[in-house]
């Protein structure tokens, strides 16, 4: 707000905070994707006819994944804390950015590769869980006259669409970035005149207010989707902090 709005930057001022504050950014987005993955990963555990992979789909799994994934997420990052620098940016003003040579390169493969691999994973789980569903939905079998087929619950069901809808937000918003990282690697060391310039400033700000509204949208899709289930953990949250305070 400060810098859209004021064009007040402290980062710009300060290699600190520059360098804190791409961290910040460059790890949270990694661990948004990250913890969509595990999500689609524990759908597709929770809808399997295996009794063996739904058992996987417990807490204990799941606080084991996040803790060693974040401290991955978090190591992995670190290079924002590094390679980060207080530049000149494409319209002459002082930005806190990358300098261009072989760490944007990096970036720029990095994205790539990210672009493309975590879309394909949340698609590949998410499919995958879709297909459990279908399958358990057709799946009667009777033994001594019980049903011992596995269904989801509407709780279960309502999740998955929650996974789903993430995803699809994930994928659009996050592809305007990895497009406009792969075009600035290729036009790095191009000449350009101050229309192109300005045209690139343009395309670097939507590709950064997308990676934002990705953030945003998703707690309302959230809520949208999922119905009354996320109001009764908010209740049973204030719920317990009476009983304790």
């Amino acid at each position: 707000m400060l810098e859209t709005g004021y064009n007040i930057q402290p980062s710009s001022s300060s290699l600190i905070q520059c360098r804190f504050r791409l961290y910040a950014l460059s790890l949270f987005d990694c661990l948004s994707s990250f913890y969509l993955i595990l999500a689609s990963i524990d759908r597709m555990y929770v809808t399997s006819p295996n009794v063996h992979l739904r058992n996987r789909s417990n807490n204990c799994f799941a606080y084991k994944s996040i803790i060693i994934g974040t401290l991955f997420w978090m190591i992995f990052s670190s290079h924002a804390l590094i390679f980060r620098e207080i530049v000149p940016s494409i319209t002459n003003d002082i930005t806190c950015n990358f300098k261009p040579g072989i760490y944007m390169i990096f970036l720029a493969y990095y994205s790539l590769v990210k672009g493309i691999s975590v879309p394909f994973l949340m698609i590949l789980f998410g499919l995958l869980a879709i297909k459990n569903i279908r399958r358990l939905c057709r799946i009667n079998v009777v033994t001594d006259g019980r049903n011992n087929s596995y269904v989801p619950s509407s709780k279960d069901r309502k999740l998955i669409y929650m996974v789903l809808m993430n995803i699809i937000v994930y994928i659009l918003f996050d592809s305007i970035k990895t497009l406009y990282l792969m075009y600035e690697q290729i036009t790095q060391y191009h000449i350009k005149n101050d229309l192109q310039k300005q045209m690139d400033n343009f395309f670097r700000s939507i590709g950064g207010f997308s990676l934002y509204i990705r953030f945003c949208i998703c707690g309302y899709i959230n809520l949208l989707v999922s119905g009354s289930i996320i109001r009764q953990e908010i209740k049973k949250i204030f719920l317990w902090r009476r009983i304790f305070h």
